[in-house]
């Protein structure tokens, strides 16, 4: 195709490296195919917004000389988008149609730098990302009626902005590991069960609508749940919070109406018709039912538990924090900032996982358990962090 052709079609500009950017295209044709060079020289990159609004596009063929991808997500009615190699780079959301057919040789799943852009309409039933993949973009499986399976990988920290959401038959999916979690991401999906571990952040809308719901337990690590989280989760009824929790938004629990009892730690902030008051128990109100618990799968984990009960029982803050010091000097474990620390409760009175949350110097996320930490003797953490932390792998 000459330049003249070329230029009805396209709005294009030249690099500093010499090659091209494709900036719109201005075409209205079904079947679009990619050039691979422009003057002699290649095509690189695709620049977000490229493809308006309304195009009719089915079928689009990347350019053999495609790097960088901008954000494509106006292809709407596409059915194949070919990649004849896997670009290097895509910058912003690859929110597509849910019924692109192929990617060409790219297979079913377009992965960039290890993050999940987008799947075609094969992947259905149960479906297994690999290890390795650290991130799924927005919208990835928005509107996917075909997934009711997921195995995240331990991989995964990040679920972008709606990902899951209208899920309508995805029922299990594994969320332990996951450190992110943004706006919508399950929204009206049909899992039954949720677990969150070390997300500082629980996005707005996050399970809003998910009715088959009934238990939510968030450990440690936690510090805020979004507005309108788990709205309307009607069957929901069990919530185990954490002693992490800082503020819990606007409407997160509202018509959640067959919860049985929710526990809020202390000096929580609770937003506006966040939980009918009816179901809160204040966390000082359970202590008391909290301190005898016992890890019983350790005998010398056991004997360290009580001792810090026994020793720190009248202590008040700063005597507490002289005192963990002092342990944590014994056990060469003396890399942790103990300022946060109030009160020895909120470190082991935690039926679920009892984690203390000093944090790493390297990351300032890292959390681990206190009597891991004594009882090993500091074998999980080295210099600076924890082992297996997250952050600081």
């Amino acid at each position: 195709m000459d330049e003249k052709e070329l230029k009805k079609l396209w709005l294009y500009e030249q690099t500093f490296k010499g090659t091209y950017i494709l900036k719109k295209y201005k075409g209205n044709e079904i079947s679009v195919i990619i050039p691979d060079t422009i003057n002699d020289k290649p095509v690189t990159g695709i620049a977000s917004f490229c493809f308006f609004d309304d195009n009719n596009i089915e079928y689009l063929e990347m350019g053999a000389n495609i790097e960088e991808i901008g954000s494509c997500q106006n292809l709407k009615k596409a059915k194949k988008i070919i990649f004849k190699k896997i670009p290097t780079r895509v910058e912003g959301s690859f929110n597509v149609s849910k019924d692109v057919e192929t990617f060409g040789m790219v297979g079913d799943e377009l992965i960039v730098d290890n993050v999940l852009y987008g799947v075609t309409k094969n992947i259905k039933g149960n479906y297994y990302l690999d290890e390795g993949i650290i991130e799924i973009d927005s919208s990835v499986f928005e509107n996917n009626d075909r997934i009711e399976k997921i195995k995240l990988p331990n991989s995964l920290k990040k679920i972008g902005t709606s990902t899951f959401k209208d899920c309508i038959n995805l029922r299990d999916i594994n969320l332990e590991n996951i450190i992110e979690m943004s706006l919508s991401s399950f929204e009206n999906t049909k899992i039954e069960k949720v677990i969150i571990n070390n997300n500082p952040f629980i996005g707005g809308q996050a399970f809003k609508n998910c009715e088959k719901l009934k238990e939510v337990v968030i450990n440690d690590g936690v510090k805020i749940i979004g507005a309108e989280a788990f709205k309307n989760c009607m069957n929901l009824e069990k919530i185990i919070l954490p002693s992490t929790l800082e503020e819990i938004g606007e409407e997160a629990f509202a018509n959640c109406d067959n919860i049985k009892e929710i526990n809020i730690p202390d000096g929580a902030k609770i937003g506006k018709n966040s939980i009918d008051k009816k179901f809160i128990r204040k966390s000082s109100k359970v202590k008391k039912e909290t301190e005898q618990i016992i890890i019983e799968d350790n005998k010398e984990k056991n004997s360290l538990l009580n001792k810090l009960l026994k020793d720190t029982k009248k202590m008040n803050k700063d005597e507490i924090e002289k005192y963990v010091n002092k342990l944590l000097k014994e056990h060469k474990l003396d890399n942790f900032d103990t300022s946060d620390i109030t009160d020895m409760n909120v470190i082991t009175f935690n039926k679920d996982n009892g984690e203390i949350t000093w944090k790493c110097h390297k990351c300032g996320y890292c959390t681990s358990y206190l009597w891991d930490l004594l009882a090993d003797k500091g074998k999980m953490i080295d210099k600076f962090d924890i082992s297996g932390c997250g952050y600081c792998k």
